[in-house]
């Protein structure tokens, strides 16, 4: 199953990333590597919350302003 992961950055230089699709998934670290790979844990746990069959199967993608998206994660 795909998501979209949008991410952008603080005052501080801090990266979030959340899932506009799942509500309450979201992220935040030092940088946008850390920040996606915890937001994938945040969904795969969310899915598996509602027994979800495909929570080991997430695939992120990312949207970059202006570009298209890529897939992201493993």
């Amino acid at each position: 199953m795909k998501y979209q992961v949008k991410t952008s950055r603080d005052a501080g230089g801090y990266c979030r990333a959340w899932c506009p699709a799942l509500p309450g998934c979201f992220a935040y670290a030092p940088s946008r590597d850390e920040a996606v790979a915890k937001l994938q844990e945040t969904i795969e746990s969310y899915l598996a919350s509602f027994d979800a069959p495909l929570a080991g199967l997430v695939e992120l993608t990312e949207a970059y302003a202006g570009d298209t998206s890529q897939r992201v994660g493993p």
